[in-house]
């Protein structure tokens, strides 16, 4: 999963499209502060049986562990926001690898582009937005200790099951076997002021303190 990061080439075909030139991703804020959960839409039963069991079978992995991007790095490698989930990776499906003069990968016509970002947040209305980061320029975000550039800490949810929570600790100690010595944060929605909180500051298996 670390290994994935910001990297282009490795998305893999949905259908026509191959994704490998963006990341997919959901911004929390004190205004907003429900995270993406995996299968919680098919959980529903709104598309129907089949998806519904796939979503129940995900319940264990609903609190994936997350990145916490710095904002002028994220901000440079912004494509698009939408004000709710619309399936980017099936967006611009005739756009070349890495976009065109007329095409920015993953963003619709229903995209707000690159600076209307506080405009896709404030109309934010359902449990999360889109927001379609670059991964194609400059070779990516680059790997090892330069991925600190983009990233100040990792962070998993509060209610988390063991499996995510465990699945949090190993990215954390790839990425300072890698070089990058990354906090791993608690982040607590009901906590408005202060939701998040320094849950491991490295490792114990790199020789730190929990």
């Amino acid at each position: 999963m670390w290994a994935r990061v910001g990297q282009p080439n490795l998305g893999g075909a949905m259908g026509r499209v191959a994704p490998r030139d963006r990341l997919s991703a959901s911004i929390i804020s004190v205004d907003h502060r429900t995270t993406f959960e995996p299968g919680w839409f098919f959980a529903q039963g709104w598309l129907g049986p089949q998806l519904r069991q796939m979503g129940e079978a995900l319940a264990e992995f609903r609190h994936m562990p997350m990145l916490i991007l710095r904002s002028p790095a994220a901000a440079d490698r912004l494509n698009c926001c939408y004000p709710g989930d619309q399936g980017s990776n099936f967006a611009t499906p005739g756009c070349p690898v890495g976009g065109g003069p007329h095409c920015v990968p993953g963003c619709s016509t229903r995209a707000l582009i690159g600076a209307s970002l506080e405009r896709c947040l404030a109309q934010t209305r359902g449990r999360y937005n889109e927001v379609v980061l670059d991964t194609w320029r400059d070779g990516g975000w680059g790997r090892g200790a330069a991925l600190g550039r983009m990233i100040s800490a990792l962070a998993i949810h509060a209610r988390a099951s063991p499996a995510t929570s465990a699945l949090a600790r190993q990215v954390q100690l790839a990425a300072w076997s890698d070089g990058l010595a990354l906090p791993l944060l608690e982040y607590k929605p009901d906590r408005a002021a202060a939701p998040f909180s320094v849950l491991r500051a490295q490792p114990a298996d790199a020789g730190g303190e929990v």
